[in-house]
């Protein structure tokens, strides 16, 4: 879907600019059957040039800026990129937007089109029909202008018994010339490219060369030229009715008169064709600059499939390393972006041989499971070393495979004018230990996880008890200590008030951090980024 909107759009380009031309260096020169077959080649390279890709050599830098963000390592190394879902994930969408119109637009006109094919065989089965020349001619008893398509004539009656033959004679070199053939393809063009105002004018100039080739048969079987343009300007009253005909008023009457009356074009004139040289090597070097490239195969890669939901998995990147060895073994690393997470599929190397060394920003973890604590946006490289490279990094760690990522440099979030651990001494200002605890005499490490977002707002806050806290978590803050006195030591606890008093500090904890002022957002590349934060509530009943 992407795709073919980007060749919709450069075939709009390149139609353009060869109508420009076109109309700016050939339209007034007299050599109309040249003319007609530069006008058709026109649109047949304008349909054909933008599906080919051109490759120009461009400097490395240049296009390692402009496609991947991030470094080129030598040796036994892959390089891979992770591509941040929150700077795509409004792209499909406008693409969608954008082909829904599209299609609605060609729908459209596609329909107007058939419509007038059917009103003009309808308006034929009114008429009374005969044969000339081969031709069918048919009469019509109410007035109209006379006008022709495929072997087809319509004439009123009027002008059958007065001044017929400079009529037919235009309009039978019309069929014979099969014009119909050049409206049919004008009346496609339109429709691929509706929204172009070049595609109707292509169709009008091209009309308009067909007016001049006809002119010039009924002159070459000597026709007065004068008698010939008056009875021109006697029928330029009326309207045309229909897209598939060629009418015997086309408009630009003043351009044909003179045309008529025009000496021919020398020919040299024909020299002027090869504008297309350089226009061609300007269209093949624009599509070809990794700036125009480079947007263009971002937005050729979204397909209807980005729009089919998973219960599952949502993956908005994906990246391979292929042939990552472990032992004797060979396998794949797959890097994804999920839900705004970055995951690695470590279960895809050699059981035998055990998983990969994992290091973030210089530091080794020990599980891929790690990872999803890190914003999919926030990572700046991502490279796997493999075989001996991998071992002379690190020794016998690395004997599985190595994966090393780094960070883009962020700043942290700030709240109340002072670090992120600013939070914990305002948490624990505002923090009371509930009733139901105190009574049963409930003491609990309570862990909360909440991520501040690009706004500055708290959300996505869960709690847990301390020992069935997740195994991934954000950055730590400064644990809090709530401390209460006077419990009744001889009270009875149920089991019950127990679970009770436990659901009061897990909420308590969670009311507190939901009910957080505002933050200044982490800061990366200048922008501001989500942070995920973890947060340790002791309460400690004495």
């Amino acid at each position: 879907m992407g795709a073919f909107l980007i060749y919709v759009a450069k075939v709009a380009v390149v139609l353009t600019l060869f109508f420009l031309f076109n109309n700016l260096l050939l339209s007034r020169e007299t050599f109309h059957r040249f003319n007609r077959i530069w006008w058709l080649a026109s649109i047949a390279a304008s349909v054909v040039i933008p599906s080919f890709h051109f490759g120009f050599p461009y400097s490395h830098k240049s296009v390692a800026a402009a496609a991947v963000p991030m470094q080129t390592v030598a040796g036994n190394v892959t390089a891979l990129s992770v591509q941040s879902s929150a700077q795509h994930s409004a792209l499909p969408t406008v693409v969608m937007v954008f082909f829904a119109i599209y299609l609605a637009g060609a729908l459209t006109f596609a329909a107007l089109f058939v419509l007038s094919y059917i009103r003009l065989h309808r308006q034929c089965k009114a008429c009374e029909l005969f044969k000339r020349d081969g031709i069918n001619v048919y009469v019509c008893e109410n007035e109209m202008v006379p006008f022709s398509w495929w072997n087809n004539m319509m004439i009123s009656r009027l002008d059958m018994n007065t001044e017929n033959e400079a009529i037919f004679d235009h309009e039978f070199s019309h069929i014979r010339l099969h014009h119909t053939l050049d409206i049919l393809l004008c009346n496609f063009l339109i429709v691929f490219q509706w929204f172009n105002p070049c595609s109707w004018l292509t169709k009008r100039s091209l009309q308009k060369v067909h007016e001049y080739q006809a002119d010039e048969k009924v002159l070459e079987k000597g026709r007065s030229l004068r008698n010939y343009q008056m009875l021109l300007i006697r029928k330029a009253v009326g309207h045309r009715l229909y897209s598939m005909a060629n009418s015997f008023n086309h408009n630009d009457l003043k351009s044909r008169i003179t045309m008529m009356s025009k000496s021919k074009s020398s020919k040299w004139a024909y020299a002027k064709a090869l504008y297309v040289l350089p226009l061609v090597l300007l269209v093949a070097t624009a599509f070809s600059t990794p700036e125009v490239s480079g947007k263009c195969t971002e937005i050729s890669n979204v397909k209807v499939s980005n729009f089919q939901q998973n219960d599952t998995l949502k993956c908005t990147s994906v990246s391979y390393s292929s042939d990552l060895k472990a032992g004797g073994d060979t396998a794949t690393l797959i890097i994804r972006t999920v839900n705004g997470k970055t995951v690695i599929n470590a279960g895809l190397y050699s059981a035998s041989k055990g998983k990969p060394l994992y290091i973030v920003d210089g530091n080794v973890v020990s599980g891929s499971h790690v990872l999803s604590s890190i914003a999919s946006d926030s990572i700046e490289t991502i490279t796997v070393l493999k075989d001996s490279a991998a071992v002379s990094a690190y020794g016998e760690q690395g004997s599985n495979g190595v994966i090393k990522i780094v960070t883009k440099k962020i700043t942290d979030a700030k709240f109340n004018g002072g670090d992120s651990n600013e939070f914990s001494k305002w948490a624990s200002m505002n923090l009371i230990y509930p009733e139901a605890a105190k009574k049963s005499r409930q003491s609990m490490r309570v862990f909360v996880n909440f991520k501040v977002d690009g706004e500055g707002s708290v959300r996505d806050v869960k709690t847990y008890k301390y020992y069935s806290r997740p195994e991934s978590s954000g950055k730590p803050l400064n644990e809090i200590v709530v401390v209460a006195y006077g419990s009744d030591e001889s009270a009875q606890v149920s089991e019950k008030d127990k679970e009770a008093a436990d659901k009061s500090l897990l909420d308590e904890a969670e009311r507190v951090v939901k009910s957080s002022p505002k933050w200044e957002p982490a800061i990366c590349d200048g922008k501001p980024v989500d942070e995920v934060y973890s947060l340790v509530i002791r309460f400690e009943l004495r």
